[in-house]
């Protein structure tokens, strides 16, 4: 994405609650970076078709709960959830006139999310419980903390112009960066400092290890280059983020 294209960011969502927090976090991102957004409903193409198989079960990754699948079920599960999310969204954009569009389409998240060129990918955190809107604004949203890891790309370049315009209006209160072999001092004159606290780590950057190890939470937004998450399978990426605990931007 050139410099000159209005940033775009895509919201990759299934059939699991996103964190009330995280959708927060997602509009005051946008609005504050001018972007608009797509939020993009992925169908379990691969679930629909086991389901329409007799006597077919399924245990949950997270709960280890067992319960029988059937088609019809799945599909107004998936209708609920997916009109829940899009109503909370529109509740959230329209308190800044944010751009924004929803589509829901079968297949496999990751497999749908990643490739579409020209995109910023959000993933939100996510929950088990159902998604109920909280009676607190976008605006009242809690301070983040941020997480970058550096490498040569130019998203993490990005990633420091977006670090640095949230440090402006206080919308994060620290910074973490992971570093294999220590941080350019050119790359550390160009971090915001006032009032933020910044931490430099030396980590080897490892993936999926090293998402598997970070200390996050609801709060924390983990911002990376989508072509560094890319090299992982669909497998590891399910596994890794089925238990992630915080919200994702990968920079395209």
């Amino acid at each position: 994405m050139t410099r000159k294209t209005k940033q775009r960011i895509l919201i990759a969502l299934d059939a699991i609650h996103p964190n009330e927090e995280s959708l927060v976090m997602l509009v005051n991102l946008a609005a504050r970076l001018k972007a608009s957004l797509s939020g993009l409903f992925v169908e379990d193409a691969r679930l629909l078709e086991v389901a329409s198989l007799p006597f077919s079960t399924e245990i949950q990754r997270i709960s280890a709960q067992e319960r029988n699948l059937q088609v019809d079920t799945l599909t107004r599960s998936n209708k609920r959830i997916s009109v829940q999310i899009q109503r909370r969204l529109t509740e959230l954009t329209s308190q800044y006139k944010i751009d924004w569009t929803f589509n829901v389409e079968p297949g496999e998240l990751f497999a749908k999310a990643l490739p579409q060129e020209g995109f910023d990918v959000f993933l939100p955190a996510r929950k088990r419980s159902e998604l109920k809107p909280e009676r607190s604004r976008a605006r009242d949203a809690k301070q983040l903390s941020l997480i970058l890891i550096y490498d040569l790309s130019p998203q993490f370049h990005r990633a420091i112009e977006i670090a640095r315009m949230l440090a402006a209006d206080g919308t994060i209160s620290d910074i973490t960066i992971l570093c294999d072999g220590g941080l350019p001092q050119i790359i550390t004159e160009q971090l915001p400092k006032k009032g933020i606290k910044l931490h430099i780590l030396n980590a080897a950057i490892s993936y999926p290890e090293i998402l598997k190890s970070l200390p996050l939470s609801p709060s924390t937004l983990l911002v990376l280059s989508k072509k560094s998450i890319c090299q992982l399978s669909s497998n590891e990426l399910s596994t890794v983020f089925a238990r992630f605990a915080s919200s994702l931007l990968l920079l395209d």
